[in-house]
């Protein structure tokens, strides 16, 4: 099971992500699921932490402009030479659904109007996705 984590940046509740990691590590095993991360903004940082702690098996789609890591997806020859350009911020979330079979989003109410990003991006995630938003 390829399970996407999406995170607004604006989202502070570290608690509910470690839970629902925690969660799947349990009800998947260390092994029979992935998870799957866009990488870069501070709770996608816990995301990450979290499922390297608990070791499950670990990527993201990191934006073109930031490198190639450890953990990317995306070959080593995506990054090299990219300039930042909001264009890569939506590709990444692009090249997020095609692979994964599961969303979770955590977003928070009180500062949708200034996340306009993931407002954009929910819009844009497939209907095959099963997905689960957490407030």
């Amino acid at each position: 099971m390829r399970i996407g984590i999406i995170t607004s940046k604006y989202y502070t509740d570290h608690k509910k992500i470690k839970d629902l990691i925690t969660l799947i590590q349990t009800h998947f095993g260390k092994h029979n699921a992935t998870i799957i991360s866009p990488g870069h903004s501070n709770a996608d940082l816990i995301v990450k932490k979290y499922a390297l702690e608990m070791t499950l098996d670990y990527i993201e789609f990191n934006p073109a402009y930031t490198g190639h890591n450890l953990y990317s997806f995306e070959k080593k020859e995506y990054y090299e030479g990219k300039n930042w350009h909001f264009s890569q911020l939506i590709h990444r979330f692009t090249r997020m659904f095609q692979n994964v079979d599961k969303i979770f989003i955590f977003t928070s109410h009180k500062h949708k109007e200034h996340d306009p990003l993931i407002s954009e991006i929910i819009t844009k995630i497939p209907k095959k996705i099963q997905t689960q938003k957490i407030i």
